[in-house]
């Protein structure tokens, strides 16, 4: 079972990607969800038995670069995949630089997922 996390700031679209998440009951398992990096950061501190994180890339108060390169240095052994609306290059490299594994863009479909 891959515990998933995820910061997302769009109400919308988070409970878009639990829904996505919760088609694979017994492979998926959704953890928690936070509107920017710095209550994600808070939340993961609290319980950071997680596998895999999907990340907004812009989010308020921390974004998605900034909590990633702090996910990446406290906790390695978590993957970070990041979400992006646009294929923004820059962002997605900044993001790889930071500690990402991946990106994908938010309108993936479930499987791709």
């Amino acid at each position: 079972m891959i515990r998933i996390a995820v910061a997302e700031d769009n109400a919308f679209l988070a409970k878009s990607i639990q829904d996505k998440i919760a088609l694979f009951p017994t492979q998926l398992k959704f953890k928690f969800q936070a509107f920017n990096g710095k209550l994600f950061l808070e939340k993961l501190t609290e319980d950071p038995n997680v596998d895999v994180i999907l990340m907004d890339i812009q989010m308020p108060e921390m974004d998605g670069i900034e909590t990633t390169r702090f996910i990446s240095e406290r906790y390695p052994q978590i993957k970070v995949i990041m979400l992006t609306v646009l294929d923004d290059e820059e962002s997605i490299f900044q993001a790889i630089l930071a500690g990402a594994n991946g990106y994908l863009l938010k309108d993936e479909n479930p499987k791709m997922l």
